[in-house]
């Protein structure tokens, strides 16, 4: 196993590495809870705009998308603070919603975005202890309870992938980049998912997605060079690829160029 880790987890909008085994340390995100929904925020709910409903709307599909995201950012470290709910109470209201569907949409999912955000927390600490069959029950538990959670995906496909359990890696890190394409942890990880099914010209294909996205600096930088050149020379997932000119050309990339 290569010095890389197959998965990282994200604090608010700071990545955190966790190294397992050798030194695992690669490839957690966004919303918090408006007024009062719960006792961890700690105000009273009130309709933003100062009006009642009889029947209060449903909210759309993109503004509970955009409510969830916000409540996981703001709910990273699994707590609310009365900041994050002042912050979330300027958010709703920018989104010009509806404040009763919205305290009731995020009355419904505060305790299982709270939750989810511990469990990443508590798999990543597990896999920096080397315990990777209870990392990824931790991550496997956070991707149930916040289903568009991007990490919890590329985190249980990474845990998965190191178990050995490329079926189940691959559904994951499936999953993580439908909701996120361009997410440079999960195309690593599922290049490295592919590579180890001796699916080259694929995993090749995400593997140089990745390191494009990295070096073109649209992401923080979680990626330590000296880490990713072992990885890539020396994890067993990527020895279908040790022949190859593309893989060989992407190993110089890393090292001429990353920084």
């Amino acid at each position: 196993m290569g010095n890389l880790a197959r998965w990282v987890f994200w604090v608010g909008d700071n990545f955190k590495r966790h190294p397992v085994g050798a030194a695992l340390g690669l490839l957690a995100s966004l919303v918090a809870v408006l007024s009062g929904i719960s006792q961890v925020t700690g105000y009273n709910l009130r309709d933003l705009s100062g009006r009642s409903y009889d029947s209060p709307p449903a909210l759309s599909k993109e503004a509970r998308s955009a409510l969830r995201v916000r409540l996981r950012k703001l709910a990273s470290d699994g707590s609310l603070s009365a900041e994050d709910s002042q912050e979330l109470r300027d958010y709703a209201a920018g989104l010009k919603l509806e404040a009763q569907p919205a305290q009731r949409y995020l009355a419904e999912i505060e305790s299982q975005i709270l939750q989810a955000s511990k469990d990443l927390q508590e798999g990543a600490e597990l896999a920096a202890q080397q315990r990777l069959p209870e990392a990824r029950s931790r991550f496997r538990e956070a991707a149930r309870l916040d289903d568009e959670n991007v990490t919890a995906w590329a985190n249980f496909g990474g845990a998965s992938l190191e178990l050995g359990d490329t079926a189940a890696a691959e559904v994951a890190l499936r999953k993580a980049l439908a909701l996120e394409p361009e997410n440079i942890v999960a195309n690593y990880n599922f290049g490295a998912c592919l590579a180890a099914q001796n699916r080259s010209a694929a995993a090749l294909d995400h593997l140089e997605r990745s390191m494009s996205l990295l070096l073109r600096g649209e992401a923080p930088p979680v990626f330590e060079r000296q880490a990713l050149l072992d990885d890539l020379q020396k994890s067993p997932h990527f020895s279908s690829l040790r022949t190859s000119a593309r893989f060989d050309a992407l190993i110089h990339r890393v090292r001429d160029d990353f920084r």
